[in-house]
């Protein structure tokens, strides 16, 4: 039979805090820090251990998703460069014209962001598309849920689960954890 500790509880409230926070629509790292500490001190039975255990958990997470926010804050870099530069605006009058109404709109920012998402992270790949086509598919008559809807069906549901190029969702999934 499994004993529950004190850790385990400590755990519980704290997820269920973290949850509560993000319904609330506020920050959840401090939180996060809170909960690892006390956590970290029931385990270790010391401060000193509780401090080394949320030291030990930031460089994990770190380790584990530094190149993904890297990522993706370059493509934010890149979307808002091109906007300032004026090249978004070329760039979405040339794509827009093969957009004739909001069918085309679905599926071409759709087919876009599979492909963008094959060959890189689909959450950068959201941004720049979101960025740059969402207005084109907007005017052409789609909603703007339309087009969430289009570039979330095709970024995650078809590129992330099938990931043939990056291989980035096997490869952290598959990874033996130390």
């Amino acid at each position: 039979m499994v004993e529950l500790t004190l850790a385990h509880w400590l755990y519980l409230a704290f997820m269920v805090a973290v949850i509560v926070t993000m319904f609330l629509r506020k920050d959840t790292p401090l939180i996060c820090l809170l909960g690892s500490l006390l956590i970290g001190w029931a385990v270790t039975k010391s401060f000193i251990g509780a401090l080394q255990s949320v030291f030990n958990a930031i460089v994990v997470a770190g380790v584990e998703l530094f190149g993904i926010v890297v990522v993706i804050s370059l493509m934010v870099a890149l979307s808002r460069q091109m906007e300032k530069s004026g090249a978004a605006a070329v760039l979405i009058r040339t794509l827009g014209k093969p957009i004739k109404g909001p069918r085309s709109a679905f599926w071409f920012v759709g087919i876009i962001t599979a492909i963008l998402a094959l060959f890189i992270w689909p959450t950068p790949s959201v941004a720049l598309i979101g960025s740059l086509l969402v207005p084109v598919a907007v005017s052409a008559g789609l909603s703007p849920v339309g087009a969430g809807v289009a570039i979330a069906m095709f970024a995650y549901g078809v590129s992330l689960t099938t990931d043939f190029v990056i291989q980035g969702a096997p490869t952290l999934t598959a990874r033996p954890q130390e």
